[in-house]
């Protein structure tokens, strides 16, 4: 009997849809979730990020953004962009907006999915990280109307604001943290990468960096749990899920994951 279950910095379950795969991550500068969608070998935030830095950011109103849903998000210049995404996240080029829509976008994707999906906010710009020289960058930007899709790539000088949206893969997150193997934060994305395709014993690598780090942090202990328990290694799994209750006794979703893994002891 196998479990879909979640720890607090991501949420591990997933839902297919088309090429894509849907989770969730967390930011950890401020607690804030976001849905992400994994489209080929990358993970996207399908929302606009909302961090607030301390400079280079303003607060969209109804005149700033026409659309709706825009109202009341976060702009930011194009330079505070390069660097506003969490950890192992990073501002997507012009071409990576183009590669994914060309291989997984229009036609292939329910167009009701593809708003609330894949990169790109219905009627609004993000910015890219493409440079198109010292006082210009490339937004990105898409719009349906009666005719069909409108998808665009425009200039817009640096100075002014608009929204963003995050992209990262296990490759840019293996370099990272090549870079600063003892960011607690690139260990969590990478264990979530790697249980979102169930590589299992990947994950389980840097699970143990991780913990090796913070040996006091239940969710680490917890993931553990949950990569033997599918691996079938009962005992390990429960020593784990233990260590997380030590660690939090009220902690539900160890201690309901311990009694589906004593229940399978049992089972086998």
């Amino acid at each position: 009997m196998k479990q879909l279950i979640a720890f607090t910095f991501t949420v591990l379950f997933s839902i297919s849809l088309s090429a894509q795969t849907i989770s969730t991550m967390a930011d950890e500068r401020d607690g804030k979730t976001y849905e992400i969608t994994k489209i080929g070998d990358k993970w996207w935030m399908s929302d606009i990020l909302k961090f607030e830095p301390e400079s280079g950011y303003k607060i969209a109103d109804a005149e700033t953004f026409t659309s709706g849903n825009r109202a009341g998000c976060i702009i930011y210049n194009w330079t505070t962009a390069q660097d506003v995404c969490p950890a192992g996240w990073l501002l997507p080029t012009k071409e990576d907006y183009i590669k994914i829509l060309n291989e997984y976008g229009f036609g292939k994707i329910d167009q009701e999915d593809l708003y609330d999906k894949i990169p790109g906010a219905l009627n609004a710009f993000t910015w890219t990280s493409s440079n198109v020289n010292e006082e210009k960058a490339y937004l990105y930007y898409v719009v349906f109307n009666a005719a069909g899709k409108l998808v665009q790539v425009l200039e817009s000088s640096k100075e002014s604001f608009y929204p963003v949206k995050c992209m990262t893969s296990g490759e840019h997150l293996l370099d990272q943290h090549k870079k600063n193997p003892n960011n607690i934060e690139l260990l969590k994305n990478l264990t979530n990468l790697y249980l979102s395709d169930s590589n299992y014993n990947e994950a389980l690598v840097f699970i143990n960096k991780a913990i090796a780090i913070d040996s006091k942090n239940k969710y680490f202990f917890y993931a553990r749990g949950f990569v033997y328990d599918n691996l079938e290694k009962y005992d390990e799994a429960t020593l784990n899920y233990s260590t997380a209750i030590e660690l939090d006794p009220d902690y539900f979703d160890a201690l309901y994951s311990i009694g589906i893994c004593n229940y399978n002891m049992a089972a086998k």
